[in-house]
This record gives structure tokens, sequence and C-alpha cells, in this order.
């Protein structure tokens, strides 16, 4: 299969709006405002991966429907190496493994940096990740270049190498949980960064501008 990048910017301009930008109606989930707050607290409660990738797993062997899920993806795009947090590797040499020490967490057998004491004790509710790499050290180029053959360096900042984001994606192929409700909602200030993108698959999957829609909402009375 061929890939062929190109540099998107992604302004917020050609993102399709959840509501008529000439209308100043409440923005509606279901049938009711409450609804609205109901759904977006459940979704702070919040499950974990292997909780949810056990229930699709009896729903299908069931043949039971499936209930609708959404993810909430805190993205940082920058921080401390992985050595000095996630993956310590303290038994490599010294030249490899990270300047601070490590300590056991509630999942036996990882270990993490000796100052993410509270982060230990979630880590059985936690999916850590330490496969994945990329081919420059550098903040924007692709997002998830691993695996991908045509990754390159870039140092224009926010371009993001015309690569859709994962939000992107799940906005394509998976698409909204009701109709009329948006597969794709940003909150961040950035709206080039390639961790919003549609990049080559095009706006028609930018997320829909979450800032924009707080001020559409009420809390609901009573």
């Amino acid at each position: 299969m061929a890939y062929h990048c190109k540099t998107v910017e992604h302004v917020q301009s050609g993102i399709s709006p959840l509501f008529s930008p000439a209308g100043g109606d409440l923005i509606r989930v279901g049938s009711t405002r409450r609804g609205f707050l109901q759904t977006g607290l459940k979704g702070l409660a919040g499950v974990s991966m292997p909780t949810l990738l056990r229930n699709h797993a009896l729903a299908s062997a069931t043949g039971a429907p499936k209930s609708p899920t959404s993810v909430i993806l805190f993205w940082l795009s920058g921080g401390p190496s992985h050595i000095d947090m996630w993956d310590p590797k303290p038994e490599a040499p010294l030249e490899i493994r990270g300047p601070f020490g490590s300590i056991p967490t509630k999942l036996s057998g990882v270990r993490v940096c000796e100052y993410l004491p509270l982060t230990a004790k979630l880590m059985d509710k936690l999916t850590l990740i330490r496969s994945v790499d990329c081919s420059a050290s550098n903040h924007t180029p692709i997002t998830m270049q691993a695996g991908n053959p045509l990754a390159r360096r870039t140092n224009d900042g926010k371009d993001g190498g015309g690569w859709p984001s994962m939000g992107s994606i799940a906005a394509k192929y998976r698409g909204a949980n009701a109709p009329g409700m948006p597969a794709f909602v940003g909150l961040a200030d950035s709206w080039k960064a390639d961790v919003w993108g549609g990049g080559h698959i095009g706006h028609a999957f930018e997320p829909a501008n979450g800032q924009e829609m707080t001020s559409q909402l009420r809390m609901a009375e009573g």
C-alpha cells in the first residue's frame, strides 16, 4: 500500500460545527440538557481498557447488543523522557537506564519512576505501552511513527506531516455514537497540531470545537 505525505494546515474555519453558526440554540443530547450532563458524568467515571475489551468480547460471544462507548483522551504533547517516568530500565547499564530510582507498582513485574508513587498504586487500572518508537526525537512529526516507513523528521512545528490524528481516524471508521452527534470533539487551543487534524482524510473528520460548544450550554435547572 502506498502512502503519500502532504502538509495540511488544520484551520478552524474548515471544521464542521456541531450547531448552526447563525443559531443560538442549546446543543441537545437525547431529549434533555440533563441527559447531556448525565452522559458527560458517565464518561468522566471512565472504564479501564481491560474491562472495556472484556465487555466487548462478552457481548460478541453472547450476541448481546454492545453499549456505545466513548474515550476521553488526555494528550500530553510534552513531558519528561520515558526513562524518567514509565520505563526506568533499572537493570540496564548506567549509560542507558534512567537517572532516578524505580519503585514496584500494583501490577506485578512493572516498575515506574520513584517519583510516581500515586501512579504506582493505580497501575493495575492502567495500560502501559512501551513498544511505541519513532524515527526522530521531535514533538510533532507524525504522531504515531512506529511501523510507518515514510515517517520523516520535520521542523515545521505543527504541520503533522499530513497524517490524521487518532480522533479523526476514529471519526471516519467508527463514527458517532448517535445521529447528529459529533464523532470527535477537541477541547484544547491548538487547531493546527497533528493531535487534532484530519490530515489527508479530509476536513470532514476534524473535531468539533469543544470550546465553542461550552458557550452554547447551560446547566439544567432544578
